[in-house]
Order: structure tokens, then sequence, then C-alpha cells
């Protein structure tokens, strides 16, 4: 009955529990901004990179997110508490609001972390990407913002800290466009890492869902998993054009490059799966790269001398014959 009357004494619940939300949510302009001049950069590039300094910001990080997570347990519980008591009634867009909160990922595991650790090399995920990828996004970012605590005439170390830190649970936040954290999974082959990574984001994240899917199938390759590779490969595709990663994946490298970005991606994957030894997923995914080619009779002949190679090492025989029939330049 307590809590029921102090529930029943706060006016607008439903207000109060989004202007949390929105206070902890970590979106926003990630673009690094001006570049600035090579002697900044160099007197910069060991700013806050000791091994002290890595620790202390990625420790700041686990700190805030731990915190933002309880948080947002204890708003899903005190909302359940609403509903049991017939106080609110929460919309389903709040519901969803608060379920993707909760969704924020732990990442590192300092919690874990003595002092018997070695004092060179980071201890984490987190502080390895820190250390190796996300400092130099953040320092950039810092110095080409006017009012950043490293543009003052003292520097403020305190406020240094809490800048990387917030800088960096942006990187880390899944809802962000920036891809960068699953790139460095992937780059540094944490594949089980970035498995669970993907599979957390699957049911709610509709940021990067393309690029996801790219670096699932990346993972089921290593994995031995090649068809499950092939079918994530094949979704992604409908992200092409949509997304920082893929739009990456296929810059034009030559100049027979295929003018549909579709097929430039389609290359690229088969050009993966044939230095991976898969000439069956590699003649499966060519013959939709085919039907996505279409008229680009150069794309075509391409394609079809691929078929034709690949059936030929198979021994399909018949097949490499059909192959070569339907390619449109005689000459290959």
């Amino acid at each position: 009955m307590e809590l029921q009357s102090k529930l029943q004494d706060i006016r607008n619940p439903g207000n109060i529990i989004q202007l949390l939300l929105r206070e902890m949510d970590q979106e926003g302009d990630l673009d690094t901004g001006d570049v600035q001049p090579l002697h900044i950069r160099m007197n910069m590039a060991q700013f806050f990179g000791s091994n002290i300094a890595i620790n202390i910001v990625c420790r700041a990080v686990s700190h805030i997110s731990t915190t933002r997570f309880l948080i947002c347990r204890d708003l899903l519980i005190l909302e359940q508490l609403m509903l049991h008591l017939g106080d609110s009634t929460p919309s389903c867009d709040f519901r969803e609001s608060n379920l993707r909160q909760l969704s924020v990922l732990e990442l590192t595991d300092s919690h874990d972390v003595t002092s018997q650790r070695p004092v060179t090399g980071p201890s984490t995920v987190v502080e390895l990407f820190y250390r190796t990828v996300a400092r130099k996004h953040i320092l950039s970012r810092l110095l080409a913002q006017a009012n950043s605590p490293l543009n003052q005439p003292l520097i403020n170390y305190p406020q240094v800290g809490i800048a990387l830190a917030s800088h960096l649970l942006q990187y880390l936040w899944a809802n962000n466009s920036s891809f960068l954290f699953a790139e460095f999974l992937m780059g540094h082959c944490q594949y089980v890492q970035l498995q669970e990574y993907v599979r957390l984001l699957q049911p709610w994240c509709e940021v990067n869902v393309g690029s996801r899917r790219f670096v699932l199938g990346q993972c089921y390759l290593v994995t031995g998993e090649g068809h499950k590779a092939l079918e994530c490969f094949c979704d992604a595709a409908a992200a092409v054009d949509r997304e920082e990663f893929l739009d990456r994946l296929i810059q034009v490298e030559d100049e027979e490059a295929a003018s549909n970005p579709r097929v430039q991606y389609y290359n690229k994957v088969l050009r993966l799966l044939e230095d991976m030894a898969l000439p069956a997923l590699v003649l499966q995914l060519a013959a939709i790269a085919v039907t996505e080619a279409r008229d680009d009779w150069k794309i075509l002949a391409a394609l079809w001398t691929k078929i034709f190679k690949h059936h030929l090492d198979l021994g399909h025989n018949h097949q490499a014959y059909e192959s070569l029939t339907q390619n449109p330049d005689s000459s290959r």
C-alpha cells in the first residue's frame, strides 16, 4: 500500500521516465569535422594514450554503462508495477523505447581486472578498441570543436577524461550510425564476440541491419558454415547504397566496375568466396548477380566466365558448356 500511495503521488510518470531515457541516450552526430593540421595531430598522438589513461577512460565507460543499465532495469520494474497497480498505461512505443535502452551492451569485463594484470597492452575488448581505433577519431572530433576542453588555454584533465568517455560511449552506442566497433571486432578476429554482438542487437536495433548481416556472414565463413554465410551476404545486399559500411565495401576499384552498386557488392562477395575456395557458393551467388546485372554486358561476360570456370573445375562439363554459350562476349 505504501508503494501504491507513492506511485499515485507521481504526476505524469510516463513523461518523467521518457525524460530520463532521453538524457541517457547516446545517439549523436559522429562526424569528425575538419581535419586538424599535421603538427597538431602529431602533438596529440600520444595524448591520453598511456596504459593508465586508457584504463581510466574505459573504466569510466564501464561504470557509466552499468549505471545506465541499472537505471533502465529499475525503470522497467517501475513500469511493470504501475501496470500491475493500474496507475499507468504506457504506449507501445514507450515499451519499445524502454527495451531499447535495456539492450545497451556491457562490452567490458573491467570489474574483473586485477592489479596483477600486465601493464602492457589492453586487457579488455573496449580498451583494445579505444587504443587502436576510437582514440584517434575521438581526439579529431574534440579538436574540431571550438568549446572542447582540448581547445582551452589551460587543459582541465578531469573534463578531458569525461569528454573522452562520453565520446567513446557514442562509438559503442549501437543506435548511432557508426559501425566502427563491429568493424573493429571483425578486423581483430573477435568472431565469437561479434556473433554475440549481432545476436543481441538483432531483435531491436534498426541501424546498420545490412552491415551486421554482412559481418555475421564473415563469422559463418570463419566457422565453416558457408551456406549460412551466403544467406547473410544475400540479406545484406538489400542495404547496399543505404549504409556507409557497405558503401565503402563497394568503392570502385577499376574502370570496369559495375555501375549498379548491388552488382559491385556481389562482385566483392564473390571474390571473398573464391578466396575461401567455395566454388559451389560462388556459382549460387554468381547466378543471382547475373539476374541483377541485366543489360550490363561487360559485367555479364565476367560473371558467365566465372560461372564457366567453376563449373569446369567441379567437373560439371554440361553446365560449363551452357554457361559458355550464355556469355555475351565471344572472345572469352
